[in-house]
């Protein structure tokens, strides 16, 4: 008995390990982006229409886009170009309990 236990116990927490350790990923381009190109966005680890939180913040935080969209594995933003100014962004992607951010260069 002892051991179908451990053994219970052992497949449980790998699942729960699975589960939480999902490959969540995400790649944006161009980058750096120029005045009215569109942003391309790439997620891995999503599961198709799955809903993700997407911000978009200056470097004091000030957030400039903020829209909870359903997703696919592929995507494309329409930047906000008139909040803009020249200068270094943060995108962030959060879906489920995971979040990525990443760095985004505006060249104006």
């Amino acid at each position: 008995h002892l051991d179908r236990h451990r053994v219970g116990r052992r497949q449980r927490q790998m699942c729960i390990r699975d589960s939480l350790n999902t490959s969540f990923e995400a790649t944006i381009f161009p980058n750096p982006i120029e005045k009215n190109q569109v942003l391309r966005v790439r997620l891995n680890g999503v599961e198709q229409k799955s809903k993700v939180k997407i911000v978009i913040s200056d470097m004091i935080g000030f957030q400039v886009f903020v829209q909870e969209m359903e997703v696919t594995t592929e995507f494309d933003i329409h930047l906000p170009y008139e909040k803009l100014t020249k200068g270094i962004y943060l995108i962030s992607f959060q879906y489920s309990k995971n979040k990525i951010t990443r760095r985004l260069s505006y060249l104006g």
